[in-house]
């Protein structure tokens, strides 16, 4: 459905980035600053720890190195998505296209453990940060 000639059309919750069709240069400049900078952290990380996670397939000790950073790293990101939707401002919840603080995370085993073939269908910010939980 392209509108683009039609400026008093309405999308509805669900079209995306649609919606954003007038400020498109906006979101273009945005995307090429946001490369930049991953391009350029990318380098600086590679150039500053290379030999620091240069490993051989053998060095289970250099192996377990590697692998606990990422899950260190992994966890905190994981962890500071929880800090958000909880107590630094929430998340942007499409089903009410509000903004909205999480106040009691799904913290069921079961219900978090049912998405792990499916996470794709999460239906709601409760079990979203529950299973980040």
């Amino acid at each position: 459905m392209q509108t683009y000639d039609n400026p008093k059309f309405k999308y509805e919750w669900w079209a995306g980035n649609a919606r954003f069709a007038n400020l498109s240069g906006y979101f273009i400049s945005a995307h090429v600053g946001q490369a930049a900078l991953i391009t350029f952290w990318a380098g600086a990380f590679t150039l500053g720890l290379a030999a620091k996670f240069h490993f051989e397939w053998e060095d289970s000790k250099k192996l377990s190195f590697i692998l606990e950073h990422h899950l260190i790293f992994l966890g905190l990101g994981a962890l500071l998505l929880v800090a958000k939707a909880m107590f630094c401002g929430g998340l942007y919840d499409s089903t009410i296209q509000e903004v909205r603080t999480v106040v009691s995370p799904t913290l069921d085993p079961l219900v978090i453990y049912d998405y792990q073939t499916h996470f794709a269908s999460v239906d709601n910010l409760e079990d979203l940060v529950g299973g980040h939980i």
